[in-house]
């Protein structure tokens, strides 16, 4: 019996060295792979227009702000704009700076930006932007499209609508829709934008983005920017782990039990 026990507890012990390889190779793996390649750059994200209006709020008034960027590198890229403000001395007020909507930009895609600076009353502020950007491997989550389009001019405004295509296996939360709007001569014109709280796994949500053309005019073209402010899902690696504690826990506890312990 005794010796029993001891084969048992031997054959034990090689199946959790195995085991403990197989996890410790598996999470060496997932890290080399993750590695990014380097990245050769090769022209440089730009602004592709933008324009401000001001904005009040009971004795505070905000300039705002906002514009498109687009990646002309041939890689993928992290863009991140700054915008300086200064008063009608062109003494330095202050500064801003975030990333774009768009986390991730894919070679000529675009991405809105926006905005607000709070001054009182009396002061007149003008802007200067400037972008920082990095070429990167990682990926966009590129899974929300705008489907089944359509656009009206109704009481002064024009109107898009559509539906938001969630193709990923998770559901999609707090979605922002931009619409960037152009004239004639295919000159930028502004952002008009709309969110939705929520779209379900390879589900649709309606949404309509609505355009004062009262004060820019009816536009030539648009164009839309759908963006999530994350999902409800588990990060890659740690769903690889977390599958490979479960099916390891169930080995161990098969093993204890066919050999009686």
């Amino acid at each position: 019996m005794a010796g029993q026990l001891l084969r048992n507890r031997k054959t034990f012990s090689v199946f959790i060295v195995v085991l403990a390889v197989l996890v410790a190779s598996i999470s060496v793996y997932c890290y080399y792979v993750s590695l990014p390649p380097p990245v050769v750059e090769e022209g440089k994200p730009h602004i592709v227009g933008h324009v401000s209006h001001i904005e009040e709020s009971g004795k505070v008034r905000f300039l705002v702000v906002e514009g498109v960027v687009q990646n002309d590198m041939s890689v993928n890229a992290r863009v991140n704009v700054s915008v300086s403000f200064y008063d009608a001395e062109s003494n330095w007020l202050g500064e801003q700076s975030h990333g774009t909507d768009l986390e991730i930009l894919k070679p000529g895609q675009r991405s809105p930006f926006k905005f607000h600076w709070a001054f009182s009353s009396l002061e007149e502020v003008t802007y200067q932007l400037r972008l920082l950007y990095v070429g990167t491997s990682d990926q966009p989550v590129d899974v929300l499209e705008p489907v089944d389009l359509t656009n009206q001019t109704l009481d002064g405004q024009f109107i898009v609508s559509g539906n938001i295509w969630n193709r990923r296996v998770f559901k999609a939360l707090n979605i922002g829709v931009a619409c960037a709007y152009y004239d004639a001569g295919g000159n930028f014109s502004g952002v008009a934008r709309t969110f939705v709280r929520s779209v379900d796994a390879g589900g649709k949500t309606a949404f309509n983005v609505t355009i004062d053309v009262d004060v820019s005019g009816s536009p030539s073209s648009y164009e839309l920017m759908v963006y999530a402010a994350g999902y409800e899902e588990l990060s890659i690696p740690n769903y690889v782990l977390f599958t490979l504690l479960i099916v390891a826990i169930l080995a161990v506890v098969l093993f204890l039990k066919r050999r009686g312990w």
